[in-house]
């Protein structure tokens, strides 16, 4: 069962920040991959999240899907 979002991001401007410089930075930028990984409730959904937020202020669209059997066959199919 999953945990509730936190109502604020503490301790975590580096990594937003370095998610929005590869973002500004464009093709090329080492920022444009970036894993978030972690144990159960260290805040990775909501640290997602806020990147979510950064990604559209820019302008990019944000895609939030769970990955199942099957993933890429129905992201690829028309």
């Amino acid at each position: 069962m999953p945990g509730s979002l936190a109502v604020h991001l503490v301790g975590r401007d580096d990594q937003v920040a370095a998610v929005a410089d590869g973002i500004e930075e464009g093709p090329g930028s080492p920022g444009r991959l970036t894993m978030f990984t972690g144990a159960r409730g260290v805040g990775k959904t909501t640290l997602l999240n806020a990147v979510d937020d950064v990604a559209l202020e820019h302008g990019w669209l944000f895609v939030d899907e769970t990955a199942t059997g099957g993933l890429m066959a129905g992201s690829t199919s028309t």
